[in-house]
């Protein structure tokens, strides 16, 4: 009796552990990122209001020349009709969702392997540890809905009967939401509609009824994008070089990639070096934990075995984790978009799924071997998330990054717009000489924030007209080192 009392406090323990790193996403939200496509999103989205009309596409126009879809302009908008036009509002509003995304899917994943609370606290956990979850839960962004949508929609299939009730009608709208946000969800439909069709658990009448619903909820929803897609004309940017294999397999590495530590140079920009050099031996500590290809090969084990497995529903996630690991991967190798960790978004869940059918295999066939596998995957899950509380610390002293993909945090941005609307007349000019802070989330501020209620702030990138900036503000960075900004007097 005693054993299983505690038995069962360590499980809820150890849950209650999982859920309080995801609750670390709403902490120091004085760091919160807001950077370009932020600024123009909830901008389109506070016009829409203003104006009494809804999207039919995004501001936003993607590498391949083609505008993203209306549904993340429709999300902010909902929002701030609720919460009101803070950045901050619609920041905690997607960090809020894919949280929830995200934990209902390692329950989901949890149930559908019969496993127990302390598997699911190692699962999430594990979500929750990843750097690049971590920035993408706290950014209003577009993107993120494509991961939200697809999270909700894997916990669906993965759980029992998803072609039946209400299953099928989440699965169109939450598919049309995705498509509507980033055409890179495409990778994702085919492997759906199998998933969904191969169901032997409900008769073939009742599969194609729900995959009737899906795609005819699906394309209600993405109606206006299409019309919009038809008028366009795209201009893509130019591809990758390379041969298509090399450029596919290196698309299969990505899932685990953001998973960890890997590359999280790309946040930081040219500030990386200045981590390094801050962080000293913790640092060194972190880059030793930095090992994708070992994850990837694991997590393909673990899909692998999946498909071998004794229970129907194992066989069934690991059949749609490898489909849909190998079909992006294909998908954007053939595109031959480069290796951003965000066009991972419809992907990013196969690689937890691997990992966790592979635990469960060796659990079955090599027990000795389990338990050290579970108490290293627990040690790099503490390592990962103590390199989030590093950062975040980092960021704290040096008040952000000078890079475009972190920058001076939302709260520095509105300091300074606060200043600038208290001490200047009703019109002003602001000459942005950052390069880095973007004038899309500065303006946005200008527009939104109440210090600022009745003024016109003008705001212009460097080099700006100096007969129209003359007796203008400019706003630069206070050193080399960090996002701490300063009003400084521009023109003559």
């Amino acid at each position: 009796m005693n054993a299983r009392l505690g038995r069962f406090r360590i499980e809820h323990a150890l849950a209650a552990i999982a859920l309080m790193m995801f609750a670390y996403r709403f902490a120091n939200r004085d760091l919160l990122p807001f950077i370009n496509d932020h600024g123009f999103l909830l901008s389109a989205a506070q016009s829409e209001i203003k104006h009494g009309t809804w999207a039919l596409q995004s501001p936003i126009v993607g590498t391949q020349g083609l505008r993203y879809g209306p549904t993340p302009s429709w999300f902010y908008r909902v929002v701030q009709m609720l919460f009101g036009a803070k950045p901050e509002a619609s920041i905690l509003a997607i960090t809020a969702a894919l949280s929830i995304s995200q934990i209902t899917f390692a329950a989901s994943l949890t149930r559908a392997l019969r496993e127990n609370k302390t598997f699911f606290a190692l699962v999430a956990g594990f979500i929750a540890s990843s750097p690049y979850q971590f920035i993408w839960s706290r950014g209003a962004w577009d993107n993120t809905l494509v991961e939200i949508s697809i999270s909700f929609i894997v916990a669906i299939l993965i759980g029992s009967s998803p072609n039946r009730g209400w299953r099928p009608l989440a699965i169109g709208a939450l598919l049309g939401i995705a498509v509507g946000a980033h055409l890179m969800v495409l990778s994702f439909v085919p492997v759906l509609i199998v998933f969904l069709a191969s169901d032997i658990s409900v008769s073939l009448k009742k599969r194609f009824s729900a995959l009737a619903i899906v795609v005819v909820v699906a394309a209600l929803i993405n109606i206006p994008y299409a019309i919009a897609l038809l008028r366009s004309h795209a201009h893509a940017s130019a591809v990758e070089s390379g041969p298509i294999i090399g450029r596919v397999f290196a698309e299969l590495l990505q899932p685990a990639r953001i998973s960890g530590l890997h590359g999280m140079s790309y946040f930081f920009d040219d500030a990386w070096s200045d981590y390094q050099d801050w962080s000293g031996d913790v640092g060194q500590l972190f880059e030793l934990f930095t090992f994708p290809l070992i994850v990837a090969v694991l997590s393909f084990a673990g899909l692998i075995n999946g498909l071998r497995s004794a229970t129907r529903s194992s066989r069934r996630i690991a059949a749609l984790a490898l489909s849909m690991a190998a079909a992006h991967a294909c998908f954007l190798g053939a595109r031959g978009l480069s290796l951003h960790p965000h066009y991972q978004y419809p992907a990013w869940w196969t690689v937890v799924v691997g990992l966790a059918l592979f635990a469960a295999w060796l659990r079955a066939s090599a027990p000795r071997l389990a338990k050290p596998f579970v108490l290293a995957f627990a040690c790099l899950t503490a390592v990962q998330f103590a390199f989030i509380v590093s950062m975040n610390t980092y960021l704290r002293d040096r008040n952000g990054t000078n890079g475009e993909h972190y920058s001076a945090p939302l709260a520095e941005q509105e300091r300074v717009i606060r200043s600038l609307c208290d001490a200047v007349p009703k019109q002003s000019r602001l000459v942005n000489a950052t390069k880095t802070v973007f004038s899309s989330t500065l303006f946005y501020i200008a527009e939104t924030d109440p210090a600022c209620a009745g003024r016109r702030i003008k705001i212009c990138d460097e080099p700006c007209d100096e007969k129209i900036f003359e007796r203008a503000t400019r706003l630069e960075f206070a050193s080399d080192e960090g996002g701490a900004l300063v009003l400084t007097p521009a023109g003559p």
